[in-house]
């Protein structure tokens, strides 16, 4: 295999993979070496480290997660709608790339810390859109963090429920029930 960007993309490709099956501090650069087909001296012309491809995956999904988001929400007439979109959306991609998705869940506790102000941020993109619903007196949770966290809940708990296998795949077939629980718990009041 030629050392090029393919070969890089290839071990970011099953780093991701290895991480979520067996845990970010459970993978060896070897494990990853091998699901790869190269040699572990190989991942080091592309990589310092485990910590670097971990990083990488994590602050690149991150932040395209944001932009994402932000898309949805120009794109949405009202509120409502750019978090029915944003809750739609996350599903699919939950069902569609389950790995990305349960990485940027477990990874969030070895990587969080590195995310700057300066950052793109999806949990920013929230919190814009959660500000703007309490402006327009559409919630009934008046703090922006707390009310950001409760916008979060009956999603990502849904699909660690359906991670631990207590709840029926796909996630994308409980979105509208997900978006109900999500304005309730934010005491949204339509127009």
């Amino acid at each position: 295999m030629r050392h090029g960007p393919k070969t890089r993309q290839t071990i970011l490709d099953q780093a991701l993979k290895l991480f979520v099956e067996q845990g970010f501090t459970e993978t060896t650069t070897r494990d990853i070496a091998k699901a790869c087909g190269i040699s572990e001296g190989a991942i080091y012309r592309h990589f310092q480290s485990k910590d670097e491809i971990g990083w990488e995956l994590f602050h690149d999904s991150y932040a395209a997660m944001a932009d994402r988001l932000q898309a949805l929400i120009d794109a949405a007439p009202d509120f409502a709608a750019a978090l029915d979109a944003i809750i739609a959306d996350l599903c699919r991609l939950f069902d569609d790339e389950p790995f990305r998705f349960r990485y940027l869940l477990l990874a969030q506790h070895n990587f969080l810390h590195r995310v700057t102000a300066k950052m793109k941020s999806p949990i920013k993109v929230l919190r814009g859109l959660i500000e703007r619903g309490i402006a327009e007196g559409r919630l009934g949770v008046k703090d922006p963090a707390l009310a950001t966290a409760f916008a979060q809940g009956p999603l990502l708990f849904a699909a660690q429920s359906i991670v631990y296998r207590a709840v029926e795949p796909p996630l994308s077939a409980h979105a509208g029930q997900i978006q109900q629980a999500t304005l309730r718990s934010l005491g949204y009041k339509a127009a």
